[in-house]
């Protein structure tokens, strides 16, 4: 009964899926047998995993470590195009793959029968995403007498279309994203950086449609210049100078596309872009200069949220950490002088870098006070990879200015952890001209002046954030 009770559900979940997909894709008699053998065990999908082991596949791209490996898959008689982050590290397909799969497919979904876009869109498990192969050839591998001014008509329409469905591309400019179907038809693929603008303020969607327009208009000006009107050329000039202003080149960890061939080219293209990691994200130079620039205004959101949500019951004991932090800090002003010296003196007779330490164990007070364990482990993480990139670009500049004294330094104190003072230093010093010199009294009044804030919140509210 309960065998029969199961084969029913799976019927009518697969006529469901016809009525779905529309009659084009509904699947043929020769098609529906291993489709619902499939479907026994995942009923919502066409095909799961098991099956992906068994049929023909061919490599698309194995994309970056935080994007999907892209597959042609052939099965049931239908060609599918089939990303998946299953062979990438746990929290990336835990956290990023998950976001990025379930943000694609309902994107997908909304664009369900507008031709030129994928359709027949399913999640294969938690970390694969089937679409139907949309055949054509990228942009980049089409020559330039093989446009017309109607194709890029047509290539426009398409996505005002997709703007009229509440959606933006947001990677069209891209010119692997862009397709020249067999039928002289236009494509557009690969929708993982796409945003739903429904919620959007008029301004802003107009702002993000032009971006996509603008990728049209880019390749129009390329290949049919004398066609492309004054109107589309002001869209293409304005949409490029707000790029501008964008301080991301390329991807986090590797760089821009050029410098990506460029490796290619040197020889290094055999290098296996799954080995990069999230510590790359500290060594990219816009991010870097970006967060220097936005500092003062992230410390103060910052500040506004912990007192919001900051816990009583940990005041006190954030308050002991963070000033314990604080002292390590203000010793460390106390012994640097960045002039000239390598610092030696203080704390730096234990550690190399107790500034650092300094600063984790101010954060940390401040991070105690929202009373979760994980945050504080997501913290540690972090700071960890900011520290560990930081040092490391540290160490390479002062290696070249301080010599044989600097590896000298290093082989007798530990980088992070710190032990006994390095004999012949004087570990009891303070220096009052380069206390001053190093700003340590002002920072060290921000530093209480934020835990007033936190406590007259916590403790009496403020209107403002209560």
């Amino acid at each position: 009964m309960l065998r029969t009770l199961t084969d029913g559900i799976v019927v009518l979940r697969m006529k469901a899926a016809v009525r779905w997909v529309g009659p084009a894709l509904a699947p043929h008699p020769g098609q529906f047998t291993m489709l619902s053998h499939c479907a026994a065990n995942n009923p919502s999908a066409g095909f799961e995993r098991g099956d992906l082991d068994r049929a023909e596949r061919k490599l698309l791209r194995e994309g970056q470590w935080a994007n999907a490996r892209v597959e042609l898959v052939h099965i049931g008689g239908w060609d599918w195009t089939v990303k998946d982050f299953s062979l990438r590290s746990w929290w990336v397909r835990n956290i990023i793959g998950r976001f990025l799969l379930a943000r694609e497919l309902r994107a997908l979904q909304r664009l369900h029968g507008l031709a030129g876009f994928s359709t027949g869109s399913f999640r294969i498990d938690s970390f694969a995403l089937a679409v139907r192969y949309l055949p054509g050839r990228a942009l980049a591998q089409v020559l330039s007498d093989e446009f017309t001014p109607e194709f890029f008509l047509r290539l426009e329409t398409l996505v005002r279309s997709m703007h009229a469905r509440g959606l933006v591309h947001l990677d069209i400019r891209g010119e692997r994203n862009l397709l020249l179907m067999p039928d002289g038809t236009p494509g557009i693929i690969d929708f993982q950086s796409s945003l739903s603008t429904r919620w959007m303020p008029a301004v802003l969607r107009r702002t993000l449609e032009d971006g996509d327009l603008s990728g049209v208009y880019k390749r129009w000006g390329a290949w049919q210049p004398g066609t492309l009107d004054d109107e589309r050329r002001r869209v293409l000039e304005r949409s490029n100078r707000l790029r501008r202003l964008w301080p991301f080149r390329g991807y986090p960890t590797l760089g821009t596309r050029s410098e990506l061939q460029e490796r290619s080219l040197s020889g290094n293209a055999n290098r296996n872009v799954m080995n990069e990691t999230p510590r790359g994200l500290f060594h990219h130079v816009q991010l870097r200069r970006l967060l220097v620039k936005l500092r003062a205004p992230i410390a103060i959101v910052a500040l506004l949220l912990m007192t919001r949500f900051a816990s009583r019951d940990w005041l006190l004991a954030g308050f002991v950490v963070s000033m314990l932090g604080e002292l390590i800090q203000v010793w460390c002003f106390a012994s640097l002088d960045k002039s000239s010296t390598l610092a030696v003196r203080g704390p730096y007779t234990m550690v190399r870098n107790p500034m650092y330490l300094g600063r984790y164990f101010i954060l940390l007070g401040f991070m105690m006070l929202l009373g979760n364990w994980w945050v504080l482990a997501g913290y540690t993480v972090l700071y960890w990879l900011y520290m560990d990139a930081r040092v490391q670009r540290e160490e390479r500049r002062l290696r070249p200015i301080f010599g044989e004294s600097y590896d000298r330094y290093c082989a007798a104190v530990r980088r992070f952890v710190p032990g006994l003072p390095a004999t012949g230093e004087v570990v009891h010093y303070w220096n009052w001209k380069l206390f001053k010199q190093n700003h340590a009294a002002a920072n060290a009044v921000a530093t209480v002046a934020a835990w007033v804030l936190i406590a007259v919140a916590v403790i009496w509210g403020l209107p403002f954030v209560r």
